[in-house]
């Protein structure tokens, strides 16, 4: 959130507010359109080979209307499904199962992917990964944050891998910060890697350059 008057503040430090206070709905919806905006400008560029991710509450996942106006913003912007990743944690997923489920098999009708965010903190089983054909585990960044000094850590960060590849869904490791995790998650063999080791938050003019030149590596 970019604010004139308190500078820039990190998604942690209102996202609560706006859940507590009734707002997570509509930031919700606006961060969906603007993000389908912003890709149609990219495809304009002829940039592509990118998807964009993008939290949504479970509050919002329980509105029946979001799987409808999902649809209509992607159509308004003619925003093709494969550009978009929609990340709902573990918890969300778990309240309310089957009403998620009905939801995500509507959004995932629309070719948009499901990734499940700071997984290994709930409790989903495999019986409910399978059902809901999630694209994604995303490991918590709390376990690659403790990989070389908690044995535990290193243990779920490898049975959520093993799970990942079990299951045929990809398996990012986020929160990545030093070269030290990094090594540590290259030994699991997983899929993919996020984290402030190759970038803090940027803006779409810099993201678009990343996508014409390609990622850094993180040196």
């Amino acid at each position: 959130w970019h604010s004139e008057e308190l500078g820039e503040v990190a998604p942690r430090e209102f996202v609560t507010t706006a859940e507590s206070g009734g707002l997570i709905r509509q930031l919700d919806y606006w961060v969906i359109d603007q993000v389908c905006r912003q890709i149609a400008q990219w495809r304009e560029r002829e940039l592509a080979g990118f998807h964009v991710a993008i939290n949504v509450s479970g509050k919002t996942l329980a509105d029946e209307n979001f799987p409808e106006t999902l649809r209509q913003t992607m159509e308004r912007h003619q925003t093709p499904g494969t550009s978009l990743m929609l990340e709902l944690t573990e918890a969300a997923l778990l309240q309310r199962p089957d009403l998620q489920r009905n939801a995500l098999r509507e959004i995932q009708s629309l070719g948009v992917g499901i990734a499940i965010d700071n997984f290994g903190t709930g409790h989903s089983s495999l019986a409910s990964l399978q059902k809901l054909s999630v694209r994604e585990l995303k490991i918590d960044g709390s376990f690659i944050a403790r990989l070389a000094e908690d044995p535990e850590s290193a243990a779920i960060a490898r049975t959520i891998v093993a799970v990942g590849r079990g299951l045929g869904i990809d398996v990012i490791a986020e929160g990545v910060e030093t070269l030290e995790q990094l090594d540590h998650i290259q030994d699991y063999d997983t899929i993919g890697v996020q984290g402030f080791l190759y970038s803090h938050a940027i803006d779409a003019e810099a993201m678009k350059q990343l996508l014409t030149a390609g990622v850094p590596s993180p040196n």
